[in-house]
């Protein structure tokens, strides 16, 4: 599976997370950018392009990256701070699927 991945701060957390989604999958940064507008939407438009399977981004909050990745045709993201919500939101919105 082909992951795409972008972050606006790099710690411990998303070296962790980085590390975890490479060992399990190809991982690919589709944007240089960390802007969080700008990386959320040129991420969500290498998923939605089917560039990708699915992609993961990583903020703060993760309110405004979803924000501005849902500003994509066709993408469905949504903020998720665990594994049971990130489940539902595939589940029961299709999220995470586009995005």
């Amino acid at each position: 599976m082909k992951i795409a991945f972008a972050s606006d701060d790099d710690n411990e957390c998303v070296q962790a997370v980085v590390a975890y989604l490479r060992s399990e999958h190809e991982l690919v940064t589709p944007t240089a950018s960390t802007t969080w507008p700008t990386m959320s939407q040129e991420l969500a438009q290498s998923v939605v392009s089917g560039e990708c399977d699915f992609g993961v981004l990583m903020c703060w909050t993760g309110t405004g990256t979803a924000i501005a990745a849902n500003k994509v045709r066709g993408a469905r993201a949504a903020t998720v701070s665990d594994a049971w919500t990130a489940r539902g939101a595939r589940l029961w919105n299709d999220a995470i699927r586009e995005l």
